[in-house]
């Protein structure tokens, strides 16, 4: 079933603190990340390496900590046929996470190459915060966000490729413009999606009961529906302020 969600404006002054400075580690989290040692944390994460959806391809060197967060770029060029080469960045927890909270602050897609520029959005791409494993044996979009539709946030819960849950909040805001907190809380018999705070969605149908890795990525697409058709010769960047996770007790 899907269901739209207006979420008003003002439900999100009282978190401008945490847009503009992104939150310390919170009580109890065995994962945290603020991206901010300039490089990858290892033994917190692995970087892809392979395919992407939609024929493109994940690399590491599209990764960058230069702005004392993450940043991931995506580009897209026509190869020698004419078709797309989309390019982009993923990173996964080293290791499989269960029941708990998980949050993700984090800007996404835009063609600024700074955190606080004041970059626009373009068609062909995805940001994402998930949790995955196993061909969506477990999948968790906490959320999607496309590049040719930023002002939906896409809220999916999957149990293998067949069965899924999704709904959809329209933001009264770019969320390609600054940070917000993207959060969801994930038991054996619900999964509670928070966006700067606010419960917008849950999810009590398809719930998945494998661990499952923590997951980052922003890649690029080229299609009249999902994600949008690609826009060639320019560079958009994700960023990521910070990541935690809290097991359930």
């Amino acid at each position: 079933m899907r269901v739209t969600v207006l979420v008003l404006a003002t439900l999100f002054l009282a978190n401008s603190t945490l847009r503009a400075s992104g939150p310390a580690a919170p009580a109890g989290a065995t994962l945290f990340d603020n991206f901010s040692i300039g490089s990858l944390d290892t033994s917190k994460w692995i970087p892809s390496n392979w395919g992407a959806p939609g024929g493109g391809k994940f690399v590491p060197s599209y990764l960058d900590f230069s702005t004392g967060m993450l940043r991931i770029k995506v580009t897209q060029t026509y190869n020698s046929s004419g078709g797309i080469a989309s390019v982009g960045g993923e990173l996964q927890s080293k290791n499989a996470l269960g029941f708990g909270t998980y949050e993700w602050v984090m800007r996404a897609a835009s063609t600024s190459n700074t955190p606080t520029g004041s970059g626009y959005t373009v068609s062909g791409q995805i940001s994402s915060g998930f949790i995955y494993v196993n061909n969506s044996q477990t999948e968790i979009d906490s959320p999607e966000i496309e590049g040719q539709n930023p002002g939906t946030l896409w809220w999916t819960s999957w149990i293998g490729v067949n069965k899924k849950q999704y709904t959809s909040t329209q933001t009264p805001f770019a969320p390609e413009k600054g940070f917000h907190s993207y959060k969801c809380v994930w038991t054996n018999t619900s999964i509670k999606f928070y966006l700067d705070g606010v419960l917008v969605s849950t999810h009590t149908g398809v719930v998945p009961q494998t661990p499952a890795y923590a997951m980052i990525n922003h890649w690029g697409t080229n299609s009249t529906g999902w994600g949008g058709l690609a826009t060639p010769n320019i560079t958009r960047y994700m960023f990521v302020r910070s990541f935690s996770f809290v097991p359930a007790k």
